[in-house]
């Protein structure tokens, strides 16, 4: 399973990243909107993590293009966010689950499981 994490916190990349694949999962990295567009376009992950404040491209920006292209428009999307707009964001952007930050490492890993299954 391939899983692409979108976030501009370098710490909290390494240990996601880390963490899954140590689960199995392949991982990209990408730190902007515009980063995960192109790897998403370039080999479609079975699942994105994403956060919503972000230089360059936001993932509000980021998830409304992924949701209007027929080849990333059915990946599940998982926003982890410190933003409290959880309604809004469900609402608004069609995500499939929002992880508020900070998060714990368990329920990060059943989140994926529940979208995309266990590696």
């Amino acid at each position: 399973m391939r899983v692409l994490v979108v976030d501009d916190d370098h710490a909290l990349m390494a240990m996601v990243s880390t963490l899954l694949e140590s689960e199995g999962y392949a991982v990209k990295i990408a730190y902007n909107g515009v980063e995960a567009l192109h790897y998403a376009s370039e080999s479609p992950p079975d699942l994105v993590l994403l956060d919503l404040h972000m230089p360059v491209m936001d993932g509000w920006t980021c998830c409304r293009l992924l949701r209007q292209y027929r080849q990333t428009e059915n990946i599940p999307i998982i926003v982890m966010s410190a933003d409290g707009k959880r309604a809004a964001v469900h609402a608004e952007l069609k995500v499939d689950h929002f992880l508020p930050k900070p998060f714990e490492i368990e329920d990060l890993l059943s989140c994926i499981v529940e979208y995309v299954g266990s590696r």
